[in-house]
């Protein structure tokens, strides 16, 4: 038996993105951590394997359905479905596979309702957003943007067997987070989407709309950040002193990328939102596990 090459776990990787897919994993952490005693060892290890598999299963299904607007796009032109290099029949068995490992392990390790909104985030990603939406209407960012924020209410349903305030509001934060992020990337990669045949907001309403609404909805994410420390309480001090203070820093190059409609600060724009993403799940993180170990 040959063994499997550099080359093809590269084409692997590009076609599953496990990297990506442990970004939702880092969305899953804070609210499975939130319950008041830490959940066992099987439990977050199922919630954390059946998410990684159901995400990297929804990515394979993306590719095999945008497999033809992919080759019109420069960013996506190399992608193995596109080249010939991967069979998408072969992708399908895999990525079905993939979901139902993934969706068996949340079920009998992380609880059935964990089970079920993975499967509604899956469903809602390939069939309403980008089989529905993408295509058609500029709202797929937003309606789409349910399926990126299950993470939360996967967590806190495999830690508690329920969703309380605390799953609902990390939800939002991440209904709030994913427009200005995907619209900074969709702003400087426009020419792109158009060629794809994608109603992305900056291809239909223009690249000046959509920069203001990037500004909108940071503003409305990083009010829901400060209240969620201060009235509300759901956040302690590693959230309010590195997470709030970030989500203002990237509301000010927002402004200033609706000031310059330079796409040099949209695309800055796009990588500091992931940076704020990871940020704000560590200190989130990091405060569930601290109040476990105090």
């Amino acid at each position: 038996m040959s063994m499997i090459r550099i080359p093809e776990i590269k084409a692997l990787y590009q076609l599953f993105k496990p990297g990506l897919a442990l970004s939702i994993v880092l969305t899953v952490l804070p609210a499975l951590f939130s319950s008041t005693v830490m959940p066992d060892i099987g439990t977050i290890l199922g919630a954390i394997i059946g998410t990684l598999l159901s995400a990297m299963a929804a990515f394979g299904y993306n590719q095999i359905v945008e497999q033809h607007r992919d080759a019109k796009m420069e960013r996506t032109r190399h992608r193995i479905l596109v080249t010939g290099q991967a069979n998408p029949y072969t992708v399908y068995i895999v990525s079905s596979s993939l979901l139902g490992g993934g969706l068996l392990i949340l079920g009998m390790y992380a609880g059935p309702l964990a089970m079920v909104f993975s499967l509604l985030s899956f469903l809602i990603y390939v069939f309403v957003y980008t089989i529905w939406l993408k295509p058609r209407s500029t709202t797929n960012t937003l309606i789409g943007g349910i399926s990126g924020a299950v993470g939360p209410l996967i967590g806190e349903s495999a830690a508690k067997g329920y969703v309380t305030e605390y799953g609902w509001l990390l939800f939002l934060f991440l209904f709030l987070w994913q427009p200005p992020h995907f619209w900074a990337l969709a702003c400087y990669r426009k020419d792109d989407y158009a060629r794809g045949g994608f109603a992305m907001l900056p291809v239909v309403r223009g690249v000046r709309y959509t920069s203001i609404q990037m500004v909108l909805y940071q503003l409305m994410f990083t009010a829901l950040m400060i209240a969620s420390f201060y009235p509300l309480g759901y956040t302690d001090l590693p959230f309010a002193l590195t997470a709030v203070p970030f989500s203002v820093f990237v509301l000010v190059y927002m402004i200033r990328f609706v000031r310059s409609q330079d796409m040099k600060h949209a695309r800055t724009a796009f990588f500091l939102t992931i940076f704020h993403n990871l940020i704000w799940h560590a200190a989130l993180t990091f405060e569930q596990l601290y109040r476990h170990l105090s």
